[in-house]
């Protein structure tokens, strides 16, 4: 397993939140680990595919990840995507024992993921447990964050109609002048939402045209706050 000593990606490395605390040195050292190895993978390539054992911790380096599942009858179901660079996954079932995938990572186009074993979190060696130690409190304030985000989500999901999934998610990511910039677009909107593009189109336009929101582009502002907060 060759050395990392690239600088774009020690650098990358660095500036992730895996490695926050951590000093160049201790970042180039885990990097020349035999525990650590950076591969590319060509579009179509299966990062890992439903039913393999998780062995590993990813890492993006470069390029684009779809997190999927088949249904029974075959059609893909698209459960997210990977594509900032320094962003983990399969870091969940790494830490389920041996609990297989019950879903598959592809690329989307041509990629680059760092790898880290499983074997580098068991590891008791005096001298590099203060890395591993430190690498897995990091580890736990990621897995935190998603857990809160998917806390959030689900509050979202949980509304009873369309107009009040809009709602909470504007008011969970509004400021207290009840401005919002809406932080993906429309498409990546209604895929978090659980609903069809045409749809939210639809709703938002209708608020719109009920004054409870002014929209221009992505920039939403609340306007009738009473309204808006009836759907909290």
């Amino acid at each position: 397993m060759p050395m990392i000593k690239d600088k774009n990606i020690i650098n990358l490395f660095q500036n992730s939140v895996l490695a926050q605390g951590l000093d160049r040195e201790k970042i180039e050292e885990f990097l020349k680990s035999s525990k650590v190895d950076y591969k590319k993978y060509h579009e179509g390539e299966f990062i890992f595919r439903e039913g393999d054992v998780p062995r590993k911790l990813y890492m993006l380096i470069e390029g684009q990840i779809k997190i999927a599942k088949d249904t029974y009858l075959g059609r893909q179901l698209a459960l997210g995507e990977i594509t900032r660079p320094g962003d983990i996954f399969g870091e969940v079932y790494l830490f389920l024992g041996h609990k297989a995938y019950d879903m598959y990572t592809m690329a989307l186009e041509d990629s680059s993921i760092l790898e880290i074993s499983s074997s580098f979190f068991r590891d008791t060696n005096q001298d590099v447990m203060p890395l591993t130690i430190q690498i897995q409190q990091n580890l736990l304030r990621i897995i935190a964050g998603k857990a809160y985000f998917m806390h959030n989500r689900l509050k979202i999901l949980g509304s009873g109609s369309l107009r009040e999934k809009i709602a909470r998610y504007i008011f969970q990511l509004s400021s207290k002048n009840g401005c919002f910039q809406l932080p993906c677009s429309r498409e990546q909107l209604a895929e978090q939402l659980s609903v069809a593009r045409p749809s939210l189109s639809r709703e938002l336009g209708q608020m719109q045209r009920d004054g409870i929101l002014d929209i221009h582009g992505n920039k939403i502002s609340i306007v009738d706050l009473k309204a808006f907060e009836s759907y909290l």
